[in-house]
């Protein structure tokens, strides 16, 4: 199976990266070389198409840290915005003369 998604990897269809999977296993002069051990890996749907471009999940969780850290960044600014707030309202009117 791990020759099978190097081949998917590469960039090749499903059917020829089973076939490529298959034929390395079979010229390998090991004892995988035994139909036994992949004769019974089969592709079952279309095997023609490649597999669609996929996102690593390192850029995944990055985004997810990335939008933490700005939810917690915004919330803070509105904590600090929200204590600061009436200090400023009574030194206002504190200074006013009557």
């Amino acid at each position: 199976m791990k020759q099978f998604y190097f081949f998917l990897s590469e960039g090749r269809s499903k059917s020829e990266a089973l076939r490529s999977a298959k034929l390395a296993f079979l010229h390998s002069r090991t004892d995988r070389a035994n139909p036994r051990y992949w004769g019974a890996f089969v592709l079952t749907g279309s095997g023609v198409a490649p597999l669609p471009g996929v996102v690593p999940w390192s850029l995944v969780s990055l985004a997810g840290a990335a939008v933490f850290a700005g939810i917690a960044f915004a919330a803070r600014f509105a904590v600090k915005a929200g204590r600061q707030s009436p200090r400023r309202e009574t030194a206002l009117t504190e200074n006013r003369p009557l």
